[in-house]
C-alpha cells in the first residue's frame, strides 16, 4: 500500500529528465545554441500520473486485532468468533488420598504345640490285690473296700520337662471294668506331688464299662513329665451274679483341652513354627479392590524380649512386585524399609473383600535336640507402616456423592473490541459443552451456575436452559468417553442486546448416579468440561464505524509546482456484502489533518455485493470512479504522510438483509492521482 520515499523522488526525477530528453531529440546544435543569454524560457505543463496505493482488504482488516485469534472458519467458510476455555474436575488424589497406614500386632508362643496327647492308665486289681485278701476268679462277686492303694503312673510325656498354664483343663474319663458297681475316690498329682485340680469322688459307677468324665482345672497348675493317679478309696457292694477277676480294674483316659501356656520347658525334636495372619486395614471411606503404586515404602519395626534364637518370616500375598508376592525375613529388634514402587495391591483376600491387606507371619525356633524355655511374657512386637504412597491407578467403588466443580470464566471479546458501535443484529449465539470423561465411573454434571456478564457495568444475565444436567457414562478400558452436549438456551433473544463480555459457568458432579458398579481411576484421570461460545458473523448491521491508516509519505516539494486540473481515480471490486460510506483525511508529518477528499462529507464509495437468499455473495460490486481535486487538495495530498480512511459499514440493503461474512471475501481498491502540473523555469540574471 506504500511506495518508499526514495522511489517516489526517483520516479519524479526520471519523469522530468525523460520529458527534457524527448523535447531535445532530433535537433542539430552548434555552440551558439548554448548561449542562454539569448534563450527564451516558457512555462511547461507535464501530466502527473501518480499511484497512491493498491490494496486487497480481507476480513482481518475489519476485525480488531485482539479478536482475530478467536476467529474460526466453518466448512462453508462462514467466520465465527469462538471463545473456549476448559474446566477440570478433581484428580485421583482428591478421591484416593492415602495417608500412612500403620498396624501393630504381637506374636506369642501361647499356642505352642505341646507334646500333650491322650494319656491312658489301666489300674488292674492284680496290681494291688496282694494286700487285700481278694482272690482271683471268685463268683459271686464279693463286696470289698480298699484304701491306701499305691499311686499309678501315667506314661511319661516325652520331651516335656514341665508346662505351667494360664488356663486349660484335663478331661479325665473314668471307666469301671469290674463285674460289679464301685465307688471311687482319687487324686491327680504331678511329679512334685502337687495336687492338680481337686480330689474326685465317684459313687455307684456302673459295672462292665460304666464311665464318668470329670474335668480338672489347670489354671495356675503345672504339668510335669510324670503324672500320677492316687486312688484313696475303692469299694464295691458286690454282685451275686458277677465274677471277681484280677484282670478287672479302673481305666483312666486323660485329655488336655483349652490350654494357654504361661511357661514351658521342653526339648524340640524339630524346629518350632508358629503361623499367624493379620489384617492391615486401609482407613478410607470407599472400597478399594486393586491399586497400583507409583511410589511407596513399607516399614517393619520388630521388637522382642525372647531369650531364644528366633526368625521371623513375613509375607504379603496381596502385594506383588513384578508379579511375585512380597516376602522377606526380618531380624529381631531391627527396623526394615522396603521399596514398594510399582507394586500392585490386591485388597480382596479377606472376608471383607476390600480395603484390607493380608499379612502372614511365621515365627520359628530353628533349634533341635535342645531344651528351651518359653514364657507368655516373651513376645514379638511388630509395627507395619505403609507410607509415602503415590497411587497410579485404583479399582474399587467410590460410592455416591456430590463433588463441587470450580467456577470458570470464558472471555467474549467481540463486544469489547470489534462490535463496539453501531447497530447490529446477529442471528445466532450458541454454547457447546464438550465433556471428556476419563473417570472409570459415570457422572451426572449439573450446571448450577450458567450466566453471562457485561464487564462495563458488572451486570449479569442468567442463561435459561432446557436441561442443566448432563449424563456422562464411565470411561472404558482406561480410555476417555467423549460427550458433546449442545445446551439449548431458551432466552437467546436477550443475549445479543445484552452485549456480554464473559461467560461464567460451574456446577457439581454426582458420582455413580445409578448405584454400585466397579470404578477405576488413574493418576491422569480427570473430567474436562470445555465450554465454547460461538458467535457467527451472520446477521445485519448498520452504522458500524471503521478506521484505517495508510502510510504514503510522498514528500514531493511542491514549492515550484503549479497545478492545473487534477482528479483522484478509484477502482473498487467488493466481494463483501457490506456497503461503505468513506471519507479520506490527509495527515501531514506533524500528524495534523490538512484536508479531506470529500469536502461535502463521506461518500458511498463502495456498495454491497449482491447475495442469495442465504446471505452469501453471488455477484461482486465493481466500480471505477474519478473525483475532481482542487489545487489545494492536491497539494495537501502530495505533502501528506498518511491517509486516514474513515468508513461507515452497513450490510446489504442498508442493513435490511441478513448476510454472512465468509473467510475468502476480499475488497480490492486501487487509487491514484491524475494531474497537469505547471512548471516555470526562471533564468537567474
Amino acid at each position: 500500500m506504500k511506495d518508499t520515499t526514495t522511489s517516489r523522488k526517483l520516479w519524479f526525477c526520471v519523469y522530468i529528465v525523460s520529458f527534457g530528453l524527448a523535447m531535445l531529440q532530433g535537433c542539430n546544435f552548434d555552440k551558439e545554441d548554448f548561449n542562454f543569454d539569448q534563450a527564451k524560457f516558457e512555462e511547461i505543463s507535464p501530466t502527473l500520473a501518480l499511484p497512491l496505493f493498491s490494496s486487497q482488504l480481507n476480513y482481518s482488516h475489519l476485525i480488531n486485532s485482539v479478536d482475530q485469534d478467536f476467529l474460526d472458519s466453518e466448512k462453508d467458510g462462514l467466520l465465527s468468533f469462538m471463545y473456549t476455555d476448559t474446566l477440570m474436575g478433581p484428580s485421583l488424589n482428591s478421591f484416593t488420598q492415602l495417608s500412612n497406614i500403620r498396624h501393630e500386632f504381637s506374636l506369642e508362643f501361647t499356642e505352642i504345640p505341646l507334646p500333650l496327647s491322650i494319656s491312658k492308665k489301666y489300674a488292674k486289681l492284680a496290681d494291688f490285690a496282694a494286700n487285700t485278701g481278694l482272690k482271683d476268679n471268685v463268683k459271686p462277686f464279693p463286696p470289698f473296700k480298699i484304701d491306701n492303694i499305691e499311686p499309678f503312673q501315667f506314661p511319661e510325656i516325652e520331651n516335656l520337662n514341665y508346662a505351667r498354664f494360664q488356663q486349660g483343663k484335663i478331661s479325665l474319663e473314668v471307666i469301671n471294668m469290674f463285674d460289679a458297681m464301685v465307688n471311687l475316690s482319687f487324686e491327680v498329682r504331678n511329679a512334685e506331688g502337687v495336687l492338680i485340680g481337686t480330689p474326685i469322688n465317684l459313687s455307684n459307677l456302673e459295672d462292665n464299662g460304666g464311665k464318668e468324665t470329670v474335668n480338672l482345672d489347670l489354671a495356675g497348675m503345672t504339668i510335669t513329665k510324670e503324672m500320677q493317679v492316687i486312688i484313696t478309696e475303692l469299694s464295691s457292694p458286690g454282685n451275686p451274679h458277677g465274677r471277681l477277676e484280677y484282670i478287672d480294674g479302673i481305666f483312666f483316659k486323660a485329655s488336655y483341652l483349652d490350654l494357654a501356656v504361661e511357661e514351658v520347658e521342653l526339648i524340640l525334636e524339630e524346629p518350632l513354627e508358629v503361623h499367624s495372619e493379620e489384617i492391615l486395614p486401609l482407613a478410607v471411606s470407599f472400597e478399594i479392590y486393586e491399586a497400583f503404586l507409583e511410589k511407596g515404602t513399607l516399614n517393619l519395626q520388630v521388637e522382642s524380649d525372647l531369650t531364644n534364637a528366633v526368625t521371623l518370616d513375613v509375607s504379603f500375598p496381596g502385594i506383588h512386585l513384578e508379579g511375585t508376592p512380597l516376602q522377606f525375613s526380618s531380624q529381631l529388634s531391627k527396623s526394615q524399609e522396603i521399596s514398594i514402587d510399582k507394586a500392585s495391591l490386591d485388597l480382596t483376600q479377606t472376608n471383607t473383600g476390600y480395603n484390607e491387606l493380608l499379612v502372614q507371619t511365621t515365627t520359628s525356633l530353628p533349634v533341635t535336640g535342645q531344651t528351651i524355655r518359653l514364657t507368655n511374657h516373651e513376645k514379638i512386637q511388630c509395627q507395619i507402616t505403609l507410607k509415602e504412597l503415590n497411587i497410579s491407578s485404583v479399582k474399587g467403588y467410590f460410592g455416591q456423592f456430590n463433588g463441587n466443580l470450580p467456577n470458570k470464566t470464558v472471555d467474549i471479546g467481540i463486544f469489547q473490541n470489534t462490535l463496539t458501535n453501531g447497530q447490529f443484529n446477529l442471528k445466532d449465539f450458541s454454547i457447546d459443552f464438550a465433556i471428556y470423561n476419563q473417570y472409570g465411573f459415570p457422572i451426572d454434571l449439573t450446571l448450577d451456575q450458567l450466566e453471562l456478564e457485561r464487564e462495563e457495568d458488572r451486570s449479569k444475565l442468567p442463561l435459561q436452559v432446557n436441561e442443566s444436567t448432563i449424563h456422562v457414562p464411565a470411561a472404558s478400558n482406561y480410555l476417555s468417553t467423549e460427550v458433546v452436549e449442545d445446551i439449548h438456551i431458551t432466552n437467546t433473544s436477550e443475549i445479543l442486546p445484552f452485549k456480554p463480555t464473559k461467560l461464567n459457568y460451574g456446577g457439581t458432579m454426582h458420582i455413580n448416579p445409578h448405584g454400585k458398579s466397579v470404578n477405576f481411576l488413574t493418576d491422569t484421570s480427570n473430567v474436562y468440561i470445555t465450554a465454547t461460545t460461538k458467535v457467527p458473523l451472520y446477521g445485519s448491521l448498520t452504522s458500524i464505524q471503521f478506521q484505517d491508516t495508510v502510510e504514503i509519505g510522498l514528500e514531493i516539494n511542491t514549492s515550484d509546482l503549479g497545478v492545473g486540473n487534477a482528479s483522484l481515480k478509484t477502482k473498487v471490486e467488493n466481494e463483501f456484502p457490506l456497503a461503505m460510506k468513506v471519507q479520506f483525511y490527509f495527515v501531514d508529518s506533524e500528524n495534523q489533518v490538512t484536508d479531506s477528499l470529500y469536502r461535502e462529507g463521506a461518500q458511498l464509495l463502495v456498495e454491497s455485493a449482491k447475495t442469495d437468499v442465504n446471505g452469501v455473495t453471488i455477484e461482486n460490486f465493481v466500480k471505477a470512479d474519478e473525483t475532481d481535486l482542487e489545487e489545494e487538495q492536491l497539494l495537501h495530498l502530495l505533502n501528506a504522510q498518511k491517509i486516514v480512511i474513515a468508513a461507515e459499514l452497513a450490510s446489504e440493503g442498508g442493513g435490511a438483509k441478513d448476510v454472512k461474512i465468509l473467510d475468502h471475501y476480499e475488497l480490492k481498491v486501487k487509487m491514484g492521482i491524475l494531474s497537469n502540473l505547471k512548471i516555470t523555469i526562471n533564468h537567474d540574471e
